[in-house]
């Protein structure tokens, strides 16, 4: 997140990049002359940002594993420390991370691929934490921990795209206009919907307004997820975040380790559901339908989950890290 890094990824690194998320070749385009022009006008830009999206989230874990299986028990957020861990170049190339890592990592890509893209701080709303729907005007956010996307383009640059590969299940699958939306989009079939709202939020002046992400499952009531401004933040400011979100007791992160991967259909053209590891359950899910759903009863269980069913193999040493931590399953 330096300035240096703020110019994107090399040419090389980004044909890594297409391998690692398993692009298909009609989207691989040339980064250089050939993806700034594809990046030019909406219609074909929004298309690639949308493929190479989708491909991210189906192939870049959302984890924390850093935090609870290893001797540091940190996370990193310098741009060349993230390509290696994720990409390649690194020892522990093949993971993922949360919002501060994939979405540092995707905003890297997209500008070397030529796109305009600014990052900012969220704020996350209580109804995450309480896994349940629950209206805006009865939330509460949070201080700022998570980190987005804004993405445009240079023939309609007025109109900004909300692009977040960092969440989680119920984060967007799709680039969101910043549009004040009542009706909302479908995020993934057949019952989950998303929209952004332009609206004041709980405990600030009326006249203050945020970009709040709300989503919805079936005919329930839309329950914000978290609300951003569209003031750009700085390498400092997500370096606070991050030693907030990875250190202090009261972020969960700190608390249970988890591993999301989103779920694409045969085409490739959506996601249809999700399969996770959060604390003790694991669970695979697509639409409506629970394939998987147990509960982990032991530590070789549960690394055994993340190794096979993520690709993600934990060493001697990255295992014995958990050891006398909370999150340890005794």
């Amino acid at each position: 997140m330096s300035t240096k890094s703020r110019s994107g990824y090399t040419a090389a690194q980004i044909h890594q990049y297409y391998d690692r998320i398993r692009l298909p070749e009609k989207y691989r385009h040339e980064p250089g002359h050939a993806s700034t022009k594809i990046a030019s006008q909406t219609s074909t830009g929004l298309e690639f940002l949308s493929a190479l999206q989708r491909y991210n989230l189906a192939s870049i874990p959302f984890e924390n594993l850093d935090l609870h299986y290893s001797s540091h028990h940190s996370i990193s957020i310098d741009a060349q420390e993230i390509f290696d861990k994720i990409v390649g170049g690194g020892i522990k190339k093949g993971r993922g991370g949360y919002c501060m890592v994939n979405n540092a990592l995707f905003a890297n890509v997209l500008r070397g691929l030529g796109l305009h893209v600014t990052s900012h701080g969220a704020r996350i709303s209580s109804s995450v934490s309480a896994a349940k729907g629950i209206p805006l005007d009865q939330v509460s956010f949070s201080g700022f921990s998570h980190m987005i996307n804004l993405v445009s383009f240079p023939d309609n640059p007025a109109l900004k795209y909300h692009v977040d590969v960092g969440f989680g299940s119920g984060g967007p699958t799709f680039p969101v206009p910043l549009q004040h939306d009542e009706e909302g989009k479908l995020n993934i079939a057949p019952n989950q919907w998303t929209r952004l709202i332009h609206s004041a939020i709980p405990g600030t002046a009326s006249d203050q307004k945020f970009w709040i992400y709300e989503k919805r499952n079936g005919d329930q009531n839309w329950s914000p997820c978290y609300c951003f401004p569209e003031t750009e933040f700085l390498e400092s400011d997500f370096k606070v975040m991050n030693y907030w979100t990875s250190t202090c007791k009261d972020s969960w992160f700190t608390q249970m380790p988890v591993c999301l991967k989103m779920l694409l259909d045969e085409s490739g053209d959506k996601i249809v559901g999700h399969m996770h590891v959060l604390k003790t359950d694991f669970k695979k899910r697509v639409g409506e339908e629970a394939l998987i759903s147990r509960e982990l009863k032991s530590e070789d269980e549960r690394i055994k989950v993340i190794e096979e069913e993520f690709g993600i193999p934990l060493d001697e040493e990255e295992r014995k890290g958990i050891h006398g931590m909370v999150s340890e399953i005794a």
